[in-house]
């Protein structure tokens, strides 16, 4: 379909939002998508099983969950799902389908939306797991 043919209509934002993140701060892109809310306004907050990364902008509040990869997973569901009532997001945006992604399902916080890109980036995660796996996933257009 041609590119002329396709509109794509963002609702208007009237407030910052309170955004969470929940990904590896050592990725040049949770570290581009997280300076990049923040310096649009948003309130922004950093969770990753890594140590606080100094690519991350001070204006963006980082906080180190336990355990680190790839036992954190798994067994810091607790400590993010505290950390994410205390914040209260209005949205929680996650990095890594595989890790990360089941780390945000077991905290049970509702409104989450997870990262996947066309290109060799975040979609490799997601396709290797299928193969390796043998497990067929049903994709929609």
């Amino acid at each position: 379909m041609p590119a002329s043919t396709h509109s794509l209509s963002l609702p208007v934002v009237s407030r910052p939002l309170r955004v969470a993140l929940l990904g590896a701060n050592r990725s040049i892109h949770t570290a581009r998508r997280a300076n990049g809310l923040s310096e649009r306004g948003h309130d922004v907050h950093l969770l990753s099983l890594n140590p606080p990364s100094a690519d991350i902008s001070p204006a963006v509040r980082q906080y180190q969950l336990p355990y680190g990869a790839p036992f954190g997973y798994l067994l810091a569901d607790r400590r993010a799902r505290r950390l994410l009532s205390r914040i209260k997001p209005d949205l929680l945006n996650t990095h890594y389908a595989t890790g990360y992604g089941l780390l945000a399902r077991r905290s049970g916080i509702g409104l989450v939306t997870l990262s996947l890109s066309t290109n060799q980036g975040w979609s490799c995660d997601f396709m290797a797991d299928a193969l390796w796996s043998g497990r067929r996933f049903r994709t929609f257009a």
